[in-house]
């Protein structure tokens, strides 16, 4: 559990962000409040030597208090390339999204 860590790939238009907490709640279903705070920030902190809570009191760095502070930012996704963004309505792909798509492949596939 010390070497797990969860990151939703902020800032770039395929992340989770800024439904990231949502996205992720489900999945943690049932594990302790220790193990959740190792996964989503203590053991990044711990391997890579920040701490975040240096410059923001933990209080002001929770996921309801940054989104207070942000509430005049534009957070909507568009794209840069041309290309439509996703429907939010279809959810995020993820590790497991993929790993579905190609264990399906493999069985049709015959391996």
């Amino acid at each position: 559990m010390d070497m797990i860590t969860w990151e939703c790939d902020y800032p770039h238009s395929d992340s989770t962000w800024p439904r990231s907490p949502e996205c992720l709640f489900p999945a943690l279903a049932g594990v302790s409040d220790e193990h959740i705070n190792k996964m989503t920030h203590l053991n990044a902190m711990r391997a890579f030597q920040f701490d975040p809570f240096s410059t923001i009191p933990r209080e002001l760095a929770t996921v309801g208090a940054l989104r207070a502070r942000a509430a005049d930012i534009d957070v909507s996704e568009r794209a840069v390339s041309g290309a439509l963004p996703r429907d939010p309505r279809e959810g995020p792909i993820t590790i497991m999204t993929m790993a579905s798509v190609a264990a399906r492949r493999s069985a049709a596939e015959g391996n």
